[in-house]
């Protein structure tokens, strides 16, 4: 309980309390529906579109200034999904799926790797821990870099995990200054892929890998089909997401981008549970995730109501709550259709024999 309480407080005390009134002009800026297919879209939906894509990072900011609080109290310190066996805690899973994208940059003491888009630093300071390599995280959003600072410094990994804001399309690093790089479920929040995996490159040494999980759309869904694209529009708009990529074009941008694509694996099929367990609830899992299936969700939003109605919350934060829930549904959704997978591994190399411009 007290956890619970601890991690309530920081929901309605934290960053999204301050801006949990910003999350209807979120929507109405950048996600404007007509509830129409998308060829049938007014031009209201179509701006919306155009918006989001040229003003990424406007979107990226104002989503995780909102929705960071709330992951942390639903999901704690890694923010992504991972293949699940059964009985086993979600925490192992989480733990296993960043293990295997270790292994596969060759993470190893003393060498110094880029975390692209860090979220607030969990799955770094795993990495961090088990190689002893030193991570260096950017993050487009100041407050999660100060969650990544704080965390960081309370788990005493302050010296080993550094923190960066910028944007990853622009990276404020040397060109060949990492020895490796890698992302989960971070580089989805970019409007152009060749443009990050084009950073990752400069900033990567000649040899040096990348490896990352990409969210991506499944071959069979169809834009025209107006259930499809109210499930994508509505994970879209929960997830602060521009648009999405196919697994071929996923590699089509890093192979553009200078990048040797070794693999690309879609790890949904090795897992025991569908991914989207975790949202959808049900048994399978020993670890307690109750706030985050829809029940919880629902129990949630009823306490969130109430500390508003009676002043022990900001207004609005139910609102931010709300938009969060529907990002949610529509994650389930589309796993259930299979439209949409978050687990695109990939790894890539840069050239050994690449030269800086």
């Amino acid at each position: 309980m007290a956890s619970t309480t601890a991690s309530l407080n920081l929901v309605t005390g934290g960053r999204s309390g301050q801006v949990a009134s910003e999350a209807e002009l979120y929507t109405e800026k950048y996600y404007a529906r007509t509830n129409s297919a998308p060829d049938k879209q007014g031009e209201k939906e179509k701006e919306s579109e155009r918006e989001r894509k040229a003003n990424y990072d406007d979107v990226v900011r104002r989503y995780y200034d909102q929705a960071t609080d709330f992951y942390e109290y639903g999901w704690g310190q890694s923010f992504h999904f991972a293949p699940i066996r059964q009985g086993e805690e979600y925490r192992r899973s989480l733990e296993r799926h960043q293990h295997r994208i270790a292994l596969k940059i060759k993470a190893d003491t003393g060498m110094k790797i880029l975390d692209v888009g860090c979220g607030v630093g969990g799955p770094g300071r795993e990495i961090a821990e088990l190689s002893g390599a030193n991570i260096v995280g950017i993050n487009i959003s100041a407050y999660q870099v100060q969650r990544c600072k704080k965390l960081s410094e309370e788990q005493k990994l302050s010296r080993q995990c550094t923190y960066v804001e910028g944007d990853f399309h622009k990276m404020p690093f040397e060109d060949n200054s990492f020895d490796c790089a890698y992302s989960i479920e971070a580089t989805c929040h970019s409007p152009e892929l060749c443009k990050v995996y084009s950073e990752v490159y400069r900033v990567i040494k000649p040899g040096g890998y990348f490896a990352w999980y990409e969210w991506i759309v499944s071959d069979i869904y169809d834009s025209s089909n107006k259930v499809h694209y109210s499930i994508l529009h509505n994970l879209f708009e929960g997830n602060g997401l521009p648009n999405l990529s196919t697994r071929q074009q996923v590699i089509d941008s890093a192979k553009k981008a200078g990048l040797d694509v070794l693999s690309a694996e879609d790890l949904i099929h090795s897992s025991t549970l569908p991914w989207y367990t975790p949202l959808a609830g049900g048994k399978g899992i020993s670890q307690n995730l109750l706030r985050s299936t829809s029940i919880g969700r629902k129990m949630t939003r009823a306490m969130l109501v109430g500390m508003e109605t009676f002043g022990a919350a900001p207004k609005g934060v139910s609102t931010t709550h709300d938009m969060l829930c529907r990002g949610a549904d529509a994650l389930v959704a589309a796993g259930k259709a299979n439209l949409f997978s978050p687990m695109l591994l990939c790894v890539a190399r840069k050239p050994v024999t690449a030269v800086s411009e």
